[in-house]
C-alpha cells in the first residue's frame, strides 16, 4: 500500500502530462481524484500501529541503499500534506478555470505532492536530498507558473538561486557526514553519532551546514527574502508552499535530524530563529500586500518552530507544524477567493488597479460573509488565542522555551522575543483584518461607478474554507482547549514540561491587546508610527534629539487616543525597537547584495565571452590563416608551371646569398 501512496501523485503527473490538450478540462477532475485516493490512502495509513523500513541497493558498488522509513511522525506528514493538497487542489478548481494553462498546473500540482512525499519518508540523507532538489525545483516552476508576468519570472528566479546557497551547505554537511561515518541512513547515522564517531566541534560544523538547507527552505533569516516575491505565484500555490510542502520542508528535516544538532548548533539555530521570529513580525506591521503581509507571517512562524527546535523538542515544532498548516492555508485561500473576487470587478468596470494593496480595500464582509468568517477563525488561530489551535502549539512552545531559561541567555532572550512576536501578530493581522473587511470599499471613493454586490462563492471554495475553518479549533487537537499535553497528534506529555501558572493569562493577554490595537484604526496607525521610528539617523547626536523628540510626541498622541491601553503597549514595544529597525535595514543591504552579485556574474560572463571570442577564437583563427596560406605558397612552388618553380628557387637562391654577403 505504501507503494501506491507514494506514486499515486507522479502517477496522476504522468497521466495529466500525457493527456491530449484538447481534454485539458477534464484536468481538474483527473488531478482531484487522484488527490482524493492519496488522502483516502494516507488516512488509512495514519492509523496503522507500525513503523516501516524498506531498503533495497541503489548503487551496486557502494552501500548506499534506497529506502523509505515511516514511522508516525512520517506518517502524520503524509496525512498533513495529501489533506491540504486535496483542499488546494479543489479550490483550484474553480480559481484556475479560466487559465489558458492549467493542465500544466495541476500536473505540475501532482509532481509537487510527490517530491514532498518522497522527501518525508526517504531513509537516508543522499535520497532526501534527491527529492530537496526536486521539491525546489518544482516549486521554480510554480511560483514562475504565470510566465508573462516579469515579477513571477524574476521571483521564481530568487527563490530558486536563494535556496542553492542553502542547499551548498546541506551537501557539504551530506559529503562530511558520509566522510567520516561512511553512514547516510538516519538509524545508523544516529548509531554513529550516539557511538562517539563524529568529534564534537565536526558535529557542530555537520549541523550548521545541514542547517543552512533548511534555513533556505523555511525562509530564515538571512535566506528569507526569496518567500514574500514568491507571492508573484498563483494564491493556491503559496496556500500550498507555506502550509504543508516547500516551506515546511526545513522544519520537517530539521526534526527529523535533530540528533545531529549539539548545543553549539542549537544556539546557532536558536539565533538565526530568534531574527527570524521578529524580523518576519516586524516587517508585517508595515506591508501594505495583503499576500506579501501572511509572507513576513509565515517566516515569523517559522521562526517559532525553529526555536522549539532549537531548544530540542521536535515534537513541538511539529506540533506548531500542524496547527499553522491549517490555519495558514486558510487565509491563503481566503484571500485566492478575495482575489478572485476583485478580478471579476476589474474585468466588469474595466479598470487596472493593485487590488492586492489592503489599503485600497474594505467593507468587503458583507459581500463575502463565508469568507469573512473563515478568516476571522483563522485570525483568531494565528493570533493564538485560546480555544483555537494556535494558542495550544504556541503554549508548547513557550513552555519548552521557559524550561530551557536555566541553560543559557539565548533561550531567555528567545523567549521575550517570541512573546513580543506574538503581540505583533495579533496586531498586524487585525490591523490587516479592519482594512480588507471593515469600512468603506475605499477605491469607491476613487471610482465611483464600482460596487460591491453579493459574491457567488462556489461549492468548490465553499468545501475548502469550511473545513481549513473547522481545524483552527482548539478542539480538533486537544479535547482540553487549554493542555497541549494532552493533544492526540503528538506526544507532548513530557513529565518535565510543565506550563507555568502565568504564561496562558500572558500570551492570552498579548493576544487581545494586539487584536485590539489592530482593529481600532486610531491605535493602530499611531502605534504603527511608533514602531516605525528611524533609529538609524546620523550623526549619534542629532539621532538622540530626533529620537527623544519623535518618541515624546508618539507617547504623547498615544496617551490621548488611550491612555491605558496604549501606554502599556509602547513599553512593550519600545525595548527592541533599534534592533527591529536594525533588522530591516540589514535585510535590505543582503536584498542588495545578492542582487549585485547576480549582476557581477552577468558582467563576468560578459568578459569571459569577450576574452574567450578575443584571443582564444581569434589565436585558432590566426593559425587556420597562416597555415592555409603557407599550404597555397608551397603547393605553387611543387605546380606544373615549370617557369613558376625557377622563378621562386632562383628567388630563394637570391635570398640566400645576401644573407651570406651581409651576416
Amino acid at each position: 500500500m505504501l507503494n501506491v501512496l507514494l506514486f499515486c501523485p507522479l502517477l496522476g503527473f504522468l497521466v495529466l502530462v500525457l493527456l491530449p490538450h484538447q481534454y485539458k478540462a477534464i484536468s481538474p477532475l483527473l488531478s482531484r481524484i487522484f488527490l482524493f485516493v492519496f488522502f483516502g490512502l494516507a488516512s488509512f495509513l495514519l492509523y496503522e500501529n507500525l513503523v516501516l523500513s524498506i531498503d533495497f541497493v541503489w548503487v551496486s558498488f557502494s552501500e548506499i541503499k534506497f529506502g523509505f522509513f515511516v514511522s508516525w511522525n512520517e506518517r502524520l506528514m503524509l496525512f498533513l500534506v495529501s489533506f491540504i493538497a486535496l483542499l488546494v487542489g479543489i479550490f483550484s478548481e474553480i480559481y484556475m478555470q479560466n487559465d489558458a494553462n492549467k493542465k500544466r498546473y495541476f500536473a505540475l500540482l501532482q509532481l509537487f505532492v510527490f517530491a514532498m512525499l518522497m522527501l518525508v519518508v526517504s531513509a537516508n540523507l543522499l535520497q532526501t536530498y534527491i527529492f530537496w532538489e526536486l521539491v525546489g525545483f518544482v516549486s521554480y516552476l510554480l511560483i514562475g507558473f504565470w510566465q508573462e508576468k516579469p515579477e513571477a519570472v524574476r521571483a521564481s528566479r530568487k527563490a530558486f538561486l536563494t535556496n542553492r546557497v542553502g542547499d551548498v551547505g546541506f551537501l557539504i554537511g551530506i559529503a562530511l557526514i558520509f566522510a567520516h561515518t561512511g553512514e547516510l541512513s538516519f538509524v545508523e547515522l544516529q548509531n554513529a553519532i550516539s557511538s562517539g564517531k563524529i568529534s564534537d566541534t565536526l558535529l557542530t560544523a555537520i549541523g550548521i551546514c545541514v542547517f543552512l538547507g533548511a534555513m533556505a527552505k523555511s525562509a530564515q533569516f538571512p535566506l528569507h527574502i526569496w518567500l514574500p516575491d514568491a507571492m508573484a505565484g498563483p494564491t493556491p500555490v503559496s496556500a500550498l508552499l507555506h502550509a504543508a510542502t516547500m516551506v515546511a520542508a526545513g522544519v520537517f528535516l530539521s526534526a527529523k535530524i535533530i540528533f545531529l544538532f549539539n548545543t553549539d548548533a542549537k544556539i546557532f539555530i536558536t539565533t538565526v530563529a530568534i531574527f527570524s521570529v521578529l524580523l518576519g513580525a516586524y516587517k508585517a506591521v508595515f506591508e501594505r500586500n495583503i499576500k506579501k503581509l501572511l509572507a513576513y507571517s509565515t517566516i515569523s512562524q517559522l521562526g517559532l518552530m525553529m526555536l522549539a527546535i532549537g531548544a530540542g523538542s521536535a515534537e513541538t515544532a511539529l506540533f506548531h507544524l500542524l496547527t499553522h498548516a491549517f490555519f495558514k492555508a486558510g487565509l491563503f485561500l481566503c484571500l485566492g477567493a478575495i482575489l478572485d473576487y476583485l478580478h471579476k470587478i476589474e474585468q466588469n468596470y474595466s479598470i487596472h488597479t493593485d487590488f492586492q494593496d489592503m489599503h485600497l480595500l474594505g467593507g468587503l464582509r458583507k459581500p463575502m460573509p463565508l469568507v469573512f468568517g473563515v478568516y476571522t477563525l483563522c485570525m483568531f488561530a494565528l493570533a493564538g488565542l485560546p480555544f483555537f489551535s494556535g494558542f495550544l502549539s504556541k503554549e508548547a512552545i513557550f513552555t519548552i522555551l521557559w524550561q530551557k531559561k536555566q541553560e543559557n541567555f539565548i533561550y531567555q532572550f528567545a523567549f521575550l522575543t517570541a512573546l513580543f512576536a506574538s503581540f505583533l501578530t495579533a496586531f498586524y493581522i487585525a490591523k490587516q483584518w479592519l482594512l480588507v473587511f471593515f469600512g468603506e470599499f475605499r477605491l469607491s471613493g476613487q471610482l465611483p461607478q464600482i460596487r460591491l454586490e453579493k459574491a457567488k462563492i462556489s461549492w468548490q471554495y465553499t468545501i475548502s474554507l469550511a473545513t481549513l475553518g473547522l481545524f483552527t479549533f482548539g478542539i480538533t487537537f486537544s479535547l482540553n482547549p487549554f493542555r497541549f499535553e494532552q493533544n492526540f497528534w503528538l506526544n507532548l506529555a513530557n513529565g518535565s514540561l510543565q506550563t507555568p501558572a502565568f504564561l496562558p493569562f500572558v500570551t492570552t493577554f498579548l493576544g487581545i491587546l494586539g487584536l485590539g490595537l489592530g482593529f481600532w484604526e486610531k491605535t493602530a496607525s499611531v502605534l504603527t508610527a511608533v514602531l516605525a521610528v528611524d533609529f538609524l539617523e546620523k550623526p549619534f547626536g542629532a539621532f538622540l534629539i530626533r529620537l527623544l523628540r519623535s518618541l515624546s510626541q508618539n507617547v504623547y498622541q498615544a496617551w490621548q487616543t488611550n491612555k491605558k491601553t496604549l501606554g502599556v503597549a509602547f513599553w512593550l514595544v519600545s525595548p527592541v525597537l533599534w534592533l527591529s529597525r536594525l533588522l530591516s535595514n540589514f535585510e535590505t543591504f543582503w536584498s542588495n547584495f545578492l542582487d549585485n552579485l547576480a549582476r557581477t556574474k552577468v558582467v563576468l560572463a560578459h568578459i569571459i565571452a569577450w576574452a574567450d571570442k578575443t584571443f582564444v577564437d581569434g589565436f585558432i583563427h590566426f593559425l587556420l590563416f597562416l597555415g592555409r596560406n603557407l599550404g597555397n605558397l608551397f603547393r605553387n612552388l611543387q605546380g606544373r608551371n615549370i617557369q613558376a618553380y625557377f622563378s621562386f628557387v632562383i628567388f630563394f637562391l637570391l635570398l640566400g646569398l645576401l644573407a651570406c654577403l651581409f651576416f
